[in-house]
């Protein structure tokens, strides 16, 4: 037989109130079944726990032994239970985020404010490429991804947080730069200027290198760079 935190709320609540039936009510319980849990208790430790003593009853010498030591568990469950709440609650405890390289400069302005509301949470923030997060949701690493495009067929919620515009970016001296000026620019004339882009893995290279396949055409790239910074 093992000890039940049942029978020690009973034997709590027996020292408080001094009768079985008294006991029962507080606990919700039946009389018969609380005399029951006592008596299986009694036996464990092999010695009388209770006394009668004129109308009540009382603790015995190892009664009160025991006590002392219920005492102390039934309040360290009650923290257990508490620190469980909370984590339910999302009041403490560590969230683990991994984002694309892309969120680098905005991820930690809106957990900012989270953390301010909650200052019980941390986090541990991982910024990596879209191959690489893709990995960590098929190993359930982390508990949020923040991503440009959520991947298919995992079976995740997602929930959009915000605008994430691709823009080319060029010399004012290049060609392109001067077709835009004039609104005149194809996708011809796009396809065949020379990119420096992400590394293969990354969302935003696969998102572009996605929308020139579906028009039909290769997107040409000489220089790979690791980092939004460098490209």
């Amino acid at each position: 037989m093992k000890i039940t935190i049942s029978q020690l709320h009973i034997f709590e609540a027996l020292v408080k109130t001094k009768s079985y039936t008294r006991a029962a009510k507080s606990l919700g319980k039946t009389q018969p079944g609380v005399s029951a849990q006592m008596k299986q208790l009694e036996e464990y430790v092999s010695s009388s726990l209770f006394e009668r003593h004129r109308q009540e009853i009382v603790l015995t010498s190892t009664g009160q032994i025991l006590y002392e030591q219920i005492k102390a568990t039934l309040m360290q469950y009650q923290n257990i239970e508490t620190a469980i709440g909370k984590i339910q609650d999302i009041e403490v405890g560590c969230i683990a985020i991994s984002a694309a390289t892309t969120c680098n400069h905005f991820i930690s302005h809106m957990l900012a404010d989270f953390v301010h509301q909650y200052d019980q949470i941390s986090f541990s923030l991982d910024i990596t490429n879209r191959a690489q997060l893709l990995k960590q949701l098929k190993d359930y690493v982390p508990d949020f991804v923040v991503m440009g495009e959520p991947p298919v067929g995992l079976g995740l919620e997602s929930e959009k947080i915000m605008p994430n515009p691709l823009v080319m970016i060029a010399s004012p001296n290049h060609r392109l730069a001067q077709l835009a000026k004039t609104k005149q620019m194809q996708l011809e004339d796009v396809r065949l200027a020379v990119f420096v882009m992400r590394e293969k893995g990354s969302g935003t290279r696969a998102t572009i290198e996605r929308h020139f396949k579906q028009q039909g055409h290769c997107c040409k790239s000489s220089f790979e760079m690791g980092s939004n910074e460098a490209t």
